[in-house]
């Protein structure tokens, strides 16, 4: 069980606690529990595992963004193409604008497969954005920032605000799980530096 106790006054340490042992601010021992054999050697947690923890958590979070992102615009996607005028914002406008240019094109008044083979090529791209975000490769993670930021231009050129609103969002996310991987990224590279 994982407990966090807030300080009642500015001058104490709050306190993390895990099975009722104190873990933050201190160095504490932590006994892995193996299913079927008593416990083997402890394993020391400390405040730089904690950080490295919660560094990971957030670049993870923030890469699950890109999830959303691919999930949503193949969902306006279909959508689109079964008629309907509504989809979510936090889609890749760059659907929209494929899925407008086929149906214009072919004068039909459905989305034309190829375009909807389209999307779903651009939402998996950014899906495997993601994958690679989440495992720490932050040039793929900043190609895929560059490339919602590019997208939420289409929202800005159609003034639609709600858009807008939630593509700023979603980069925010993305943004400060980048910036949790870099921080990473330099805490393991001083951690091999140190051993070496």
């Amino acid at each position: 069980m994982l407990t966090v106790t807030v300080p009642r006054t500015s001058q104490d340490q709050p306190a993390l606690s895990v099975d009722g042992r104190v873990v933050l601010g201190s160095e504490t021992t932590l006994t892995p529990l193996e299913v079927g054999a008593a416990a083997a050697t402890p394993t020391a947690v400390t405040g730089e595992d904690l950080a490295r923890y919660q560094l990971v958590q957030r670049r993870n979070t923030g890469g699950a963004w890109f999830y959303w992102i691919g999930g949503a615009s193949i969902l306006n996607s279909l959508l689109y193409a079964a008629g309907s005028q509504w989809g979510l914002v936090v889609g890749l406008g760059f659907t929209y604008l494929i899925d407008g240019f086929a149906t214009e094109l072919s004068g039909t008044v459905r989305t034309p497969i190829y375009a909807f083979a389209i999307d779903v090529m651009l939402a998996g791209s950014v899906m495997l954005i993601g994958r690679a975000a989440r495992r720490g490769h932050l040039a793929w993670y900043a190609a895929g920032m560059a490339f919602y930021l590019l997208d939420g231009l289409l929202f800005i050129a159609v003034q639609d605000f709600l858009g807008i609103a939630v593509h700023g969002f979603a980069l925010y996310g993305l943004w400060n799980g980048w910036r949790a991987g870099r921080a990473l990224r330099r805490i393991e590279t001083a951690a091999l530096v140190a051993t070496a």
